[in-house]
């Protein structure tokens, strides 16, 4: 029978990373389909750790850029003024209609519509159909 036991194991110490060693490690964290577990698991770190070394630098460049907002992780999102128009086009004549111009750009596309006030709600639908 066992009536004591003793495990004499080294203790892990603290270990310090050069500034280096993080920005190498968060990059890696930043690539497309990287998970921040896997990235930890690889450099044998902690991954809450290298959570918090991410978010300290996505933290240091809103501060750099001096924006409150995140700008490269945006929603694709496009703000769009509009103008009161006439909530039917019923009875509209076409030659009173003047022409809207509709600009689409995601990266390299950019895509321009010119069309008459008169078929707005039609380029709505089209639009609302294809962006679906």
């Amino acid at each position: 029978m066992i009536t004591s036991a003793s495990i004499n194991s080294p203790r892990r110490r603290r270990r310090f990373h050069s500034l280096d060693f993080k920005i190498s490690a968060v990059n890696r964290c930043l690539q497309p389909g990287v998970s921040v577990a896997s990235v930890a698991r690889q450099l044998d770190l902690n991954a809450n750790l290298l959570r918090l070394w991410v978010t300290d630098y996505e933290h240091s460049l809103k501060l750099a850029s001096g924006s409150d907002s995140q700008t490269e992780h945006q929603p694709a999102f496009v703000p769009v003024k509009l103008q009161s128009l006439p909530q039917t086009t019923e009875g509209i004549d076409p030659s009173d209609a003047e022409i809207v111009s509709v600009f689409l750009e995601q990266g390299d596309l950019h895509i321009r519509f010119d069309v008459d006030s008169s078929q707005v709600v039609e380029l709505g639908k089209l639009l609302r159909e294809v962006l679906r």
